[in-house]
């Protein structure tokens, strides 16, 4: 077979069965969320599906110690036959609600935005498979370890280079070898699907995350009850921004599968706690597991400006009558756990490392001593985020959005618990990153313009879901009974 028509289908394949099992899984009683639950489920299906595929690999070379590349895409192409068998889309239910008409200016917009999206799609197609992978982090960290184990046939360790001329015979060095293989094993699939290492199109899958990202944002829209134009216009200018497509088209970075997986997350909690939908949970186990896969450090610091949202999803999600229980484990659980990890002015947490408590300092899991110095991060923050033209003026109109949704939410009685969720969600976030980028160990790389803007190219799905809900001029009123599990 062909090697692109292989690699199209070792895509193909996960993705289409993931999607299908997992909008079995979401459906509700509703008729009016299927074809949001469709973009859902298409959005996280995608990247459930390469995660899958990776731990294939990673589990024949643990096995066998080779990759069973085609046992493991003729298992996908069982999978899908039986998934089909299984969920048979084809008979889809009758809609217990005729859908308004649609206006005409409302079609005209529809029509541009999905003309200007299949363009932007079809130019990043172009470059993506046409322009070899350049010189930068994805080519002597991510990539390199895939095509090492490409051309090797098995997984061979990484160690740091500081170790390196101690470590077993076959290690390869690398400053990265602590991070996660999930994003390499992608890059790896790919290489095994063509038959051979292509430096452009083993990046095809990167193709893939930004459509799948596209995707969440408008099954999120969606489920929001946007109108249809207005979220397509949200699409569209997210696919727009130049960052997403520099992290498309130049790809091979982990930052667009980490701003996926974060997407996954936050608008999972934003649909449950505003909708109490059952598709919002699948949306939130599919993030919380997925992002520690993807890249350390960064994870904690989206998993910390989640944990608001995540405790309010938690509390609602019990049943009120034990709450108070849970509440009263919750306070002995803490309280124990202090007691067996809090010593000598330390405090031990499982997995993620230690937080000092001494009275001078506070020092916590990556980010080093917090001693913040906000005057330093002013200028550059300033100049790539309103300046230069790598985010358009989304962060202007951001802001301005912001604003929007204070004073209506303000307004409200009752209030729209999905603006309250967002606005919680915003000051969080903006706490939270301006603590980490005016820390002494990143400071360093905002002021050079490293991090700056990959660092918050995961908030953009989230910030044009606030500009959206900024324009549509209507209340959201969210029937939560037809959505509630049961």
């Amino acid at each position: 077979m062909n090697g692109l028509a292989t690699l199209v289908l070792a895509l193909i394949l996960p993705w289409l069965s993931s999607s299908l099992i997992l909008h079995t899984l979401m459906k509700s009683n509703s008729s009016a969320h299927q074809n949001a639950h469709w973009a859902l489920s298409l959005g996280s299906g995608y990247l459930l599906g390469m995660m899958l595929s990776a731990a294939m690999l990673w589990l024949g070379a643990q096995l066998g110690g080779t990759f069973y590349f085609w046992s493991a895409l003729g298992l996908w192409l069982i999978l899908l036959l039986a998934t089909l068998v299984w969920t048979r889309p084809w008979q889809n239910v009758r809609p217990n609600f005729s859908p308004p008409a649609i206006p005409i200016w409302q079609k005209l917009f529809l029509g541009l935005f999905l003309t200007l999206i299949a363009l932007r799609l079809t130019s990043l197609g172009i470059e993506i498979t046409h322009q070899a992978m350049p010189a930068w982090d994805a080519w002597i960290i991510w990539a390199e370890r895939a095509k090492n184990w490409f051309y090797l046939g098995q997984l061979a360790p990484y160690v740091p280079t500081e170790t390196w001329l101690n470590a077993p015979s076959g290690s390869y060095e690398s400053e990265a070898a602590h991070y996660p293989i999930l994003v390499s094993l992608i890059h790896l699939w790919a290489a095994l699907a063509l038959g051979r290492w292509d430096e452009a199109l083993v990046n095809l899958p990167w193709l893939g995350a930004g459509i799948a990202l596209a995707l969440t944002l408008y099954g999120a829209l969606r489920s929001s009850h946007i109108p249809a134009w207005l979220t397509l216009g949200g699409v569209w200018m997210l696919l727009s921004l130049p960052i997403l497509n520099t992290q498309i088209a130049i790809a091979g970075y982990a930052d667009l599968w980490l701003t996926l997986a974060y997407s996954q997350l936050i608008f999972g909690l934003l649909l449950w706690i505003g909708a109490r939908q059952r598709a919002a949970l699948i949306l939130i186990l599919l993030g919380l597991f997925s992002l520690p896969l993807i890249k350390h450090q960064v994870w904690l610091l989206l998993l910390a400006s989640t944990s608001p949202l995540l405790i309010w999803a938690i509390f609602i999600a019990i049943p009120p009558r034990l709450r108070i229980g849970f509440g009263v484990a919750l306070c002995v659980g803490t309280v124990l756990f202090l007691a067996l990890n809090l010593s000598n002015d330390h405090l031990h947490l499982p997995v993620l490392g230690d937080i000092s408590l001494q009275a001078t300092q506070l020092v916590l899991p990556g980010l080093g001593k917090v001693a913040p110095d906000f005057g330093s991060i002013a200028e550059p923050m300033l100049f790539h985020l309103f300046i230069l033209d790598s985010w358009h003026m989304l962060w202007g109109i951001s802001a301005f959005a912001w604003l929007i949704l204070i004073v209506r939410l303000l307004r409200q009685n009752p209030h729209d618990l999905t603006l309250i969720a967002l606005n919680i969600s915003l000051l969080s976030n903006l706490l939270l990153y301006a603590l980490s980028y005016a820390s002494p160990r990143v400071l360093p790389f905002i002021i050079d313009g490293t991090l700056v803007n990959r660092g918050l190219l995961y908030l953009a799905p989230l910030l044009i879901f606030v500009i959206i809900h900024a324009l549509n001029p209507t209340r959201v009123d969210i029937d939560i009974s037809s959505s509630t599990t049961k």
